[in-house]
């Protein structure tokens, strides 16, 4: 359906959507534009096995139902109002398992990158550490590696909270400089 509407390169175009655009949902509307036109268009795979999975994805909608509502947009039709409720149940149904689908993703991102910093802040406290040190031999090391390991998994709730300090710093400085520049 999507290909129909956007091309074979539709997973692109929503991935760099999501990518650029998360906190704008994008993507979530492009995939709901391309839903609707794709119902429309000759080639959005009209298929039963098609409207069959596409009616059990939505959770709301027979795929006899979702045959007549494609079959009503593509004419052009006024819908009567059992299938403007057809409609309106499938657009609802699609909305929500698209917004969970894109809140467990959002979701799955921000615990895959505390994953990494964590990981990334430990190595670079245990380096800094046999740095400062000047380890020299294993033992030396050892001896160091359990202070190293506390302040990496320190440093890692602590980030979030100096980037909200460094930016008010920055903000203050530039209301600061804006306020004797007048």
């Amino acid at each position: 359906m999507l290909t129909a509407a956007y091309g074979p390169d539709w997973l692109t175009l929503i991935r760099e959507q999501y990518i650029d655009g998360r906190a704008k949902g994008d993507a979530l509307e492009t995939i709901r534009q391309g839903v609707r036109a794709g119902l429309t268009l000759e080639g959005g795979h009209a298929s039963e096995s098609w409207n069959g999975r596409l009616a059990a994805f939505s959770g709301a909608v027979t795929p006899e139902q979702l045959d007549a509502l494609r079959q009503a947009l593509r004419q052009n039709e006024t819908m009567p109002d059992d299938q403007e409720a057809v409609f309106s149940r499938f657009e609802l149904a699609m909305d929500l398992r698209l917004r969970a689908a894109f809140a467990e993703a959002d979701r799955r991102f921000r615990a895959d990158a505390i994953r990494w910093a964590c990981a990334i802040a430990i190595l670079l406290s245990v380096i800094g550490f046999a740095l400062v040190y000047q380890v020299s031999s294993i033992a030396d090391f050892f001896s160091v590696l359990p202070l190293a390991l506390i302040v990496g998994v320190v440093a890692v709730p602590l980030a979030p909270v100096s980037k909200d300090l460094a930016s008010a710093i920055s903000a203050a400085a530039h209301a600061a400089r804006a306020a004797r520049g007048r």
